[in-house]
């Protein structure tokens, strides 16, 4: 291994959806002597991979860092930032021994294939190999919003917890959650304003395609305006799982990352816990209530053709972690099937544009509120005829993602004033649709 030049270092590492953190790379008598974040995190991911990962590259001298479950973006992000600022001090990589992690999923070039018969046996088998037992009263599997919500109240209300969490981190895919919800809240009646809650109610039925059950919408409704907090920066990332994970250990409760359940503990067709695999070995959690809090099924093909969604040129939006297991696990057990019923959140996008990098939903010309959305443009089908009301994104923005089910193949319409209209303000809109007319 070289010798490093001392000084210090300024380097950026890259992560998920375009996000930087900027680093600085402290050599001194040679070595790594420190490698410190410039800016606050801002969610338990990044706390887990800038926190950890910088400390075990100064401890070990290496590259070679143990992958935080869930962050393998984030975790290249960090190695390839290290390893510039090694070149720059004079340095090779290689002799830090560079750990070659392989990139989440973000595209499926392949259709899925689905048995739709399938029962999800294996997540009824008991493990042959069990390398520590627990028990607990209430196991939680999951530790995203719902997973920390519940963690709190089953505290406060004296049930010993455990959550588990298959990520190196607590967030899950509610990290990127943003919004407020809240019905005649303090705020609003500060302001003047008033709603009706059975009006908002009909509509969001409405809206759902009265999918869901509307005894849970009430529910929600008519609480909303107690439970609402204002989150800081307007993202759960940084208003909300802090706080949760914070409240979660000041009330004692348990929780073990980078653990995922395998499949369900079941007698005489009652959930005792689950089979879990952890760092230390498969784990038996016995449980006197089990509660799943998992999240969807938006990083799994498999489940996204079951719902009648083609996959070939599918980019995933979610967590690589949502690959439906709670889903599984809850089919495993005799839960009913409400996958197929379930509103569904896609998006379209449009082949010709540039469709790597950032994610799509938040692409500035090809993301869900641009171009693809609709609007003054014309949908055809395969045989070139019209199949939908192109401005149903008034109404929802997912109802025309919803007709492209219907066909083969859509195309989408438009001419260069409605490209101008839509894209306005948009740097290098006119040169992103000359490369895309080019190619």
């Amino acid at each position: 291994m070289t010798s490093l030049k001392d000084g210090k270092y300024a380097v950026t590492a890259h992560e998920l959806e375009g996000a930087t953190m900027p680093l600085t790379v402290e050599v001194a008598e040679g070595k790594i002597a420190k490698v410190k974040p410039e800016r606050d995190y801002k969610s338990a991911l990044e706390e887990a991979v800038f926190a950890k990962g910088t400390a075990q590259i100064v401890d070990k001298q290496s590259l070679e860092i143990d992958a935080i479950t869930g962050a393998t973006i984030s975790t290249n992000g960090l190695i390839e930032a290290v390893s510039d600022a090694i070149k720059e001090a004079g340095g090779d990589p290689a002799y830090y021994a560079q750990a070659e992690f392989t990139p989440a999923v973000e595209i499926s070039t392949e259709e899925a294939t689905v048995s739709q018969a399938d029962d999800y046996a294996d997540w009824r088998k008991a493990s042959s190999q069990i390398d520590k037992e627990i028990s607990v009263e209430y196991l939680i599997v999951g530790a995203g919003i719902a997973g920390l919500a519940s963690a709190v109240q089953a505290r406060e209300e004296g049930l010993e917890t455990l959550v588990i969490e298959k990520n190196g981190f607590v967030a899950g895919n509610g990290g990127g959650v943003e919004g407020i919800f809240g019905i005649n809240t303090k705020m609003q009646q500060e302001a003047g304003i008033h709603a009706e809650k059975e009006d908002i109610i009909v509509k969001e039925m409405e809206l759902g395609q009265y999918r869901a059950n509307g005894a849970f919408w009430v529910n929600l409704v008519n609480n909303s305006a107690d439970n609402i907090h204002w989150w800081k920066g307007g993202f759960a990332s940084e208003g909300y799982v802090p706080y949760m994970k914070k409240r979660c250990d000041e009330l004692g409760v348990s929780f073990m990352t980078s653990t995922s359940a395998i499949s369900i503990i079941q007698e005489a067709g009652v959930v005792k816990g689950v089979y879990a695999k952890s760092p230390d070995g498969i784990v038996k959690i016995n449980a006197k209530a089990t509660l799943l809090c998992t999240g969807g099924v938006g990083h799994s093909a498999e489940l996204i053709e079951k719902q009648g969604w083609s996959t070939k040129n599918l980019h995933y939006c979610s967590m690589p972690s949502n690959t439906g297991d709670g889903y599984k696990m809850a089919m495993a057990a005799g839960a009913r099937d409400m996958l197929v019923e379930s509103p569904e959140f896609m998006m379209n996008y449009i082949m010709a544009l540039p469709h790597e990098g950032v994610h799509l939903y938040i692409d500035p010309v090809n993301g869900f509120m641009s171009l693809p959305s609709g609007g003054p443009t014309v949908f055809v089908d395969q045989d070139g005829r019209r199949f939908v009301n192109e401005n149903a994104k008034k109404y929802n923005l997912l109802y025309q993602r919803m007709a492209m089910q219907s066909v083969k193949n859509a195309y989408e319409v438009f001419n260069q004033d409605i490209y101008d209209q839509i894209t306005a303000g948009i740097t290098d809109a006119d040169k992103v649709l000359a490369q895309a007319v080019e190619c």
